[in-house]
């Protein structure tokens, strides 16, 4: 189960996210979770609720992703557009002013372009 924007959870459903992690009954079910780490501080209810998780014995994987670079941001617009990278690059430039290469960012302003 893929559960996105963690960061934003209520008490409720940490408590019920804590209790599929943790039940063995439960054995055959994997739950992905992704949260933007810049919006939680170490005492935020979600970390402790993974500290909990871990201390409870499940094992918990944790895949930090890094922001793109020019170079990977025209890779998938040239993909995209079906278009060499170099034709892509002035895009890919301006995408990467203003998003840092996150995609999280990246994505709304390329789904706005075509809207114009």
């Amino acid at each position: 189960m893929f559960l996105d924007d963690l960061q934003w959870l209520d008490a409720a459903t940490l408590d019920l996210l804590e209790h599929l992690a943790t039940n063995p009954e439960a054995r055959h079910l994997l739950l992905v979770g992704a949260y933007r780490d810049n919006e939680v501080s170490s005492s935020h209810p979600l970390l402790l609720t993974i500290e909990a998780i871990r201390k409870a014995g499940t094992q918990v994987e944790e895949i930090v992703l890094a922001s793109l670079d020019l170079d990977d941001v025209s890779g998938l617009l040239s993909d995209a557009l079906h278009c060499e990278p170099e034709r892509a690059r002035p895009l890919a430039q301006l995408v990467q002013e203003k998003t840092g290469g996150k995609p999280v960012l990246r994505d709304p302003i390329l789904h706005g372009t075509g809207r114009r």
